[in-house]
């Protein structure tokens, strides 16, 4: 597989901007994952690893329209950043099928973000889910997308999620009732997820 087809994901939880004491400079942005946290000490290197988030709406984002964002955004030496963090293991490149992929939902478990709005009016069409705040709609998730953010944090990795996924009517219907059939479309939720600050992944539970 070529590495322009590999799909691209940030880990961690987004913390914020760090400051040592009220008053004085930013020091570094904190990205927690599991008990670890992680300080992103320029805005360059925040910029690359937020850039792994999106753009909203463009899934699935591979590593060439990764490279093709850093490039058009212009930061410096992006690609040495990356590799820092991808070496921290805060972007990961990860293959859509195969042992690679999940290895990837083994090592790595979906941690929900926002709420669910509710009714959100007739003309949204059935199957269609609103997420974000309660006045404030992030998204409107499908079928897939809702099921891996409603129940995805409940199990240890995203792994054991698809397995159960495969399970459902659902996964009956999105990859035959096979988990490795249904890996792709819950790692095309999981990275919609991601672009509409919905959803995180942490560490797997055996992992931290």
């Amino acid at each position: 597989m070529r590495d322009e087809d590999l799909l691209i994901f940030p880990v961690g939880h987004d913390l914020g901007p760090f400051f040592p004491a009220t008053g004085e400079t930013f020091e570094y942005y904190e990205v927690c994952v599991g008990y670890q946290v992680f300080g992103l000490r320029t805005n360059y290197d925040y910029a690359v690893w937020m850039r792994a988030h999106g753009p909203v709406d463009e899934t699935p984002l591979t590593y060439a329209g990764y490279r093709r964002n850093l490039i058009s955004d212009r930061i410096p030496d992006a690609g040495a950043r990356a590799a820092r963090l991808a070496a921290d293991g805060l972007l990961c490149r990860v293959p859509p099928t195969g042992a690679g992929a999940v290895e990837f939902a083994r090592a790595h478990r979906p941690m929900p973000l926002a709420t669910a709005i509710g009714d959100v009016g007739p003309d949204i069409p059935a199957g269609t889910y609103a997420l974000g705040r309660p006045t404030t709609v992030f998204h409107y998730a499908d079928e897939v997308e809702y099921w891996f953010w409603l129940w995805g944090g409940h199990f240890d990795n995203l792994w054991l999620a698809v397995e159960a996924f495969a399970r459902t009517d659902l996964g009956a219907a999105t990859g035959a009732g096979d988990p490795e059939r249904c890996l792709l479309p819950a790692l095309h939720a999981v990275q919609g997820l991601i672009n509409h600050s919905l959803l995180f992944l942490d560490a797997a539970w055996d992992r931290r």
